[in-house]
């Protein structure tokens, strides 16, 4: 008999009363994160995590459960006790993981990206369901996330799922919510994401009780060719490279500077290779690093001027040898000759700047009336991206809940949400409003280069913020709603204290 595939499901609680499964272990995690022995004593107390139990067991049978509480009776719990509970499932040799809550604050998302990475790469699968509402949803939109949301046209049928295929909410699936369980007489559940990813969790649950050696990636492939929507779909082009826990950088003929105290990601190593033996030499370097029984960087970052002449397609496939994901970053913006293509290669993952370029292109939304507070950087070229990093960070430590976008790709190291400037201004203007109006956001901070920028008059700045250096001063301009200015003069670019104080005394 086929070992059972062990599911922790973190709500608040099974009742094991209710569940025909065996449950392994019941805790909870206290909100000073203490674990602790946690049983449902009321026999006919039907819980939200019970019935996402139900539903999995009755699409997957051969299941031991696990029920860790971090949600009170009111449906309330803290990012801390998810993470609490994510290690705890690591340690305890849980081999999937159900979650129907989530956050949309930037706080929380930077410290659930990293447990996220960290227990994925363990071999952690994790299935959770988007917020209701359609909000930017973490963890269910991180790319090491199998994300899920309900049917809401109602085209599906029992034990039907669909791809989402322009995943720009980073959600991969569609699944059927109402489902009829055995609890509670006829249970008939409500149309929700909370009772579709489950669902979800018993296909790969599935899919794991025939090959556990699958990861994340794979696991993913083999629902896409489940699909009731399934058409030669080669993979899901993901909004953003979150999943990046440590990289080998590679430079492609020559190295450019980045911020190493900024980064958003591990660095594993740094080479410079020409783009004439570009494959044969990062496959050297690949081999002779893991030949030396050092596995620990998940992802290859190459870093070119343009796309010309890369062999993306080769370098993927010798990635894939080693199970490594891969991020070109090109520093051209030009749309001409930029490879798009997304290879049929199902053990990892790749991103590129014409991705995310092409599934914007792609996007079926309309625009959206934007509430936030908008401001706009125009950066000189004597400053540095990572020189306003500090910004978005007194913004977070004051508890704002900032988006922070910019046109330069350069920001993907940084975790910085990255706008190709070639979209041009009206789906900017779509995709901005989109963000800004399912996401939680309270203030917009846009950083643009000189040689490409974002025209933000499209988006009506509150704020336009201008600088540039004369002599060896540092000058910014405040440009207020088009209609006063603010200049102050710095002796050296450390500003960044003053422009927070300005922008929030502008702002209210």
């Amino acid at each position: 008999m086929k070992k059972p595939i062990s599911i922790a499901v973190i709500d608040d609680g099974i009742n094991r009363n209710m569940i025909a499964n065996d449950i392994r272990s019941s805790i909870m995690i206290t909100n000073d994160l203490d674990i602790v022995p946690y049983q449902i004593t009321d026999k006919e107390k039907l819980t939200h995590g019970t019935i996402c139990a139900s539903i999995i067991e009755s699409y997957f049978h051969n299941a031991v459960f696990s029920s860790v509480r971090i949600l009170s009776d009111r449906m309330r719990g803290s990012i801390n006790q998810l993470v609490k509970s994510l290690e705890w499932c690591m340690l305890n040799d849980i081999d999937v993981v159900n979650i129907s809550l989530g956050s949309h604050y930037s706080k929380d998302k930077d410290i659930l990206k990293k447990v996220i990475n960290q227990v994925t790469e363990k071999g952690l699968i994790i299935v959770c369901a988007s917020d209701n509402n359609d909000y930017l949803t973490f963890p269910a939109s991180f790319s090491n996330v199998i994300g899920v949301k309900r049917d809401s046209r109602n085209i599906l049928w029992n034990n039907e799922y669909s791809i989402n295929k322009n995943i720009i909410d980073g959600i991969e699936f569609t699944a059927y919510s109402r489902h009829k369980l055995s609890i509670k007489g006829n249970y008939i559940c409500s149309d929700s994401n909370s009772f579709a990813a489950p669902f979800i969790t018993a296909k790969v649950c599935e899919l794991m009780s025939k090959h556990s050696s699958w990861n994340i990636d794979t696991i993913k492939y083999e629902l896409i060719r489940g699909a009731n929507n399934y058409e030669n779909y080669k993979g899901f082009i993901y909004p953003r490279p979150d999943w990046i826990e440590k990289a080998l950088i590679c430079y492609v003929n020559h190295k450019i500077h980045i911020s190493y105290e900024f980064l958003a990601i591990n660095l594993y190593d740094e080479i410079v290779i020409s783009n004439d033996i570009l494959v044969e030499e990062l496959n050297t370097a690949v081999s002779t690093i893991l030949s030396d029984c050092d596995n620990s960087f998940d992802s290859i970052i190459l870093i070119s001027d343009d796309s010309i002449g890369i062999k993306e397609k080769d370098v993927c496939f010798m990635a894939s040898k080693y199970n490594k994901n891969v991020v070109f970053l090109y520093g051209n913006s030009c749309l001409e000759n930029g490879p798009i293509g997304k290879y049929n290669l199902s053990n990892i993952k790749m991103w590129n700047n014409y991705f995310k370029l092409n599934s914007l292109l792609d996007m079926e939304i309309s625009n959206r009336y934007i509430n936030e507070s908008v401001v706009t950087i125009i950066l000189p070229k004597e400053l540095c991206l990572e020189d306003l990093i500090p910004l978005y960070s007194k913004f977070i430590d004051d508890d704002y809940n900032p988006y922070f976008c910019t046109d330069n790709v350069l920001g993907t190291l940084y975790d910085i949400e990255y706008i190709p400037p070639d979209l041009g201004n009206d789906k900017i203007l779509k995709y901005m409003s989109y963000v800004l109006d399912k996401s939680g956001y309270d203030i917009a901070i846009i950083v643009n280069s000189i040689e490409y920028y974002i025209d933000d008059n499209i988006l009506e700045s509150d704020i336009r913020i201008t600088i540039f250096q004369e002599e060896k001063n540092y000058i910014v301009d405040y440009n207020i709603d088009n209609s006063s200015h603010i200049r102050k003069e710095y002796p050296c670019c450390d500003f960044i204290d003053d422009m927070y104080d300005t922008i929030i005394d502008i702002l209210g």
